[in-house]
């Protein structure tokens, strides 16, 4: 269970995120929405152990989220812009995957890049947003982790690419109980698969 209690983060004294209380169970899909600037991107980092939380707690199965690589392997987050390391080529992003991740399935990413059909011969850089993304969501089920953090995960997708994300998210969600928490301004496409929902407004949760 992912458990947030008090969380708080601000930059330069301007309030991101204030006294957001949350649970997210395995085999749960949650939908957060609202609007441009409300916090959204910084609760999902904070929760990715990217930023360090002013105030609060993060807890992933008991275990705190920050400065603990182990509690990390668990999570997988794929961010709205995909910034890898553009110099590297897809099999090239590989192998760093399996340097960091120990878990991380080589096989795994073939069968869906089965699916997704990306050049892994391409560069980084040269991969259109789309693409980007789904790559991204490739690396996180590849990875094993428990926890998904999708932060608008199928921006730059066509409607065939974002029926093959549902669809598989879908089937990845019975067969292993995943917790997943998804960012996204599409309602169609949270209503179609969230189990609940949250609104955020003014760095707060509301509902």
């Amino acid at each position: 269970m992912l458990k947030i209690t008090n969380l708080n983060k601000s930059y330069y004294e301007k309030a991101a995120v204030v006294g957001v209380d949350m649970e997210l169970h395995k085999g749960e899909i949650c939908g957060l929405i609202g609007p441009n600037g409300c916090g959204k991107t910084t609760l999902l980092k904070c929760l990715a152990g990217i930023y360090r939380a002013d105030k609060g707690e993060i807890l992933y199965d008991e275990q705190p989220i920050y400065d603990n690589p182990v509690a990390k392997m668990k999570i997988a987050y794929v961010s709205d812009n995909q910034e890898f390391i553009g110099s590297y080529s897809v099999k090239g992003l590989l192998k760093v995957y399996k340097n960091f991740f120990p878990d991380f399935s080589t096989k795994r990413f073939y069968e869906l890049n089965a699916l997704f059909e990306i050049n892994i011969k391409k560069q980084i850089s040269n991969l259109s947003r789309g693409e980007k993304m789904r790559l991204g969501f490739m690396l996180a089920l590849s990875q094993g982790a428990e926890y998904l953090l999708l932060d608008e995960p199928t921006g730059g997708m066509d409607l065939k690419a974002k029926k093959q994300f549902r669809d598989l998210l879908i089937k990845e969600m019975d067969e292993r109980e995943l917790a997943v928490l998804i960012v996204s301004h599409d309602l169609r496409e949270l209503e179609s698969l969230c189990d609940k929902a949250i609104l955020m407004e003014g760095s707060r949760i509301q509902i």
